[in-house]
């Protein structure tokens, strides 16, 4: 039990150290000047948050399968920004980056619609334990990105529309407590593969 606290309490520690030093190299001023750059650092930063916050969430240790998850959890919160080739329909970084609107893959509520309709589908074909797992990790990839997106750009709710940028603060501070709430749901309502 104290073992546990201590490894997620680190990596805690390493989901903040990330999301801040992630921040602060966009900032810098050869970061800036190129757009390669920049999105090779911000999409990287994307994927080590999700695979940290997923690592909370298993309570990763040495077994290659929480290992897999995580590294999926990575490519998922990655993949989040392929919209952006997908809406510009162009594989140019800069087409990518200059969209006139959100791409779909930012939107926050069909992200949870679907994330519900695995958890259900889960209930009713009961033992199929891998759906509420698969459902969990969307949820912690995906949310994680877009948490981070919205310290920018706020959250897109469509068809409510859009939050304003959420301020530091609030974005750090969902950042380090979506992973434990779902780690509080991972324990206590799916059933853990041994």
């Amino acid at each position: 039990m104290i073992q546990s606290l201590i490894k997620t309490a680190s990596l805690e520690l390493l989901l903040l150290i990330t999301c801040l030093s992630g921040d602060h190299i966009m900032t810098l001023s050869n970061v800036k000047k190129s757009i390669w750059a920049a999105a090779l650092v911000d999409n990287t930063t994307h994927g080590v948050v999700g695979s940290l916050s997923w690592a909370i969430v298993i309570d990763v240790d040495r077994d290659p399968r929480k290992i897999v998850t995580c590294l999926m959890c990575f490519l998922v919160s990655m993949a989040v920004d392929a919209d952006h080739f997908i809406a510009a329909k162009s594989l140019k970084l800069k087409a990518a980056l200059s969209l006139k609107k959100r791409p779909p893959f930012h939107a926050t509520s069909p992200l949870l619609l679907v994330v519900i309709l695995l958890w259900i589908l889960s209930i009713f074909l009961k033992k199929i334990i891998c759906l509420k797992t698969l459902s969990l990790c969307l949820i912690t990839a995906v949310f994680s990105h877009h948490i981070r997106d919205a310290s920018r750009h706020g959250l897109w709710l469509p068809p409510f529309g859009e939050t304003t940028p959420l301020p530091i603060w609030l974005y750090i501070t969902s950042t380090l407590t979506i992973p434990l709430l779902v780690k509080i749901i991972y324990q206590n309502f799916v059933i853990i593969l041994v």
